[in-house]
């Protein structure tokens, strides 16, 4: 069994179960306990006179300090889950590399074996009954002498072609063990996203609460009707938006990451 076979989910996905296991630091749905502080810094905002112009952004979006300390909390949470997915991670994405490298070496072998397997396939054959005998073979049956003439010129040729067999078994389970590997790291990769996005939709429901109590306990609360300022969003992190690095694109399977996320 791989040393990565104890990582495998119910159902069969082959799934870090430490990383699966540890608990998100925060809900998918915002509880009470969660909104009732951004409810009542919004109101205290408001008041205090945090919603004019000057805290209104290009493209009318709101920006408080409160607002940028929820964003910064949420890009700590985005960080600690990379980083979490990425030591989980870290043993699978080393075998993988080294798998990578060896196979690139063989395929340089084996280009070398092929040409080496032509070369000799291409050799002027002598006329093996003429060549003389050894003493030894004075007194040797001419069948026996043929064919061991024989034997010795295609021994060359068969030993070239079973290290082309080996070479080529070699890389084809490699592929195999590869391909296992790129699997698991790609579905860890995919639950990293999954859990970051959810953070991230806790965060900016924190940020909408706040929000809406910032405009109904200001005196300049029309100033969000007037700028035309919707829900607030927070910005998806650049990694979640890019193919898994880790894995090189021959082995990424047809499976999108955010399909990978639904696992």
């Amino acid at each position: 069994m791989s040393q990565f076979g104890t990582w495998m989910r119910r159902g069969g996905d082959p799934l870090a179960t430490a990383y699966l296991g540890r608990r998100l630091t925060v809900s998918s749905h915002l509880r009470l306990r969660d909104a009732l502080p951004a409810w009542i810094a919004g109101r205290g905002d408001g008041k205090a006179g945090m919603l004019d112009a000057a805290n209104l952004e290009q493209g009318g979006r709101v920006s408080t300090y409160w607002l940028q300390r929820n964003a910064a909390s949420y890009e700590q949470t985005d960080r600690a889950e990379f980083l979490a997915m990425e030591a989980t991670l870290a043993p699978a994405i080393r075998a993988l590399d080294a798998l990578v490298r060896e196979r690139d070496e063989l395929l340089g072998a084996l280009d070398s074996q092929r040409a080496e397997l032509e070369h000799l396939q291409q050799r002027a054959k002598p006329e093996l009954a003429t060549i003389s005998r050894g003493v030894a073979e004075v007194n040797t049956d001419d069948a026996v002498v043929l064919a061991r003439r024989q034997r010795l010129w295609d021994a060359p040729v068969t030993a070239a072609a079973s290290r082309i067999t080996s070479l080529e078994t070699r890389i084809r389970a490699i592929a195999a063990e590869a391909a296992g590997l790129a699997s698991i790291i790609q579905v860890g990769f995919g639950v990293a996203i999954s859990r970051t996005d959810r953070a991230r939709k806790y965060f900016e429901r924190r940020a909408e609460v706040y929000r809406r109590a910032l405009s109904r306990s200001s005196a300049n609360g029309a100033v969000i009707q007037a700028a035309g300022i919707g829900t607030i969003t927070i910005p998806a992190p650049d990694w979640t938006q890019q193919r898994c690095s880790w894995i090189p694109a021959e082995y990424l399977t047809t499976t999108t990451q955010k399909e990978s996320a639904d696992v």
